[in-house]
């Protein structure tokens, strides 16, 4: 599943302006995914200390918005340095 949200972010990315990219978590995809993606783009170079307790991003303290957030973050961060826009 992680290499699908990955391949479905790269593919759309190559579509849209840098200042247009928002990556999002699939609504459908399970809580094993979805940690499985957190913990993969936290640890390849998206931001995720804003979605950390007391910090401003973390409420709603949900699995789906603090994987939005950290995709988001890792597609501007590592993926747009990729493509040529």
């Amino acid at each position: 599943m992680l290499f699908t949200i990955i391949t479905t972010i790269t593919v759309w990315m190559k579509n849209v302006e840098a200042t247009e990219r928002w990556c999002v978590a699939d609504p459908s995809a399970s809580d094993e995914d979805l940690e499985n993606a957190l913990n993969f783009v936290c640890g390849s170079g998206a931001d995720c200390s804003q979605i950390q307790p007391g910090q401003p991003c973390y409420k709603p303290n949900l699995l789906y918005s603090h994987v939005s957030y950290a995709l988001s973050s890792y597609c501007h961060n590592e993926l747009s340095s990729q493509f040529v826009v």
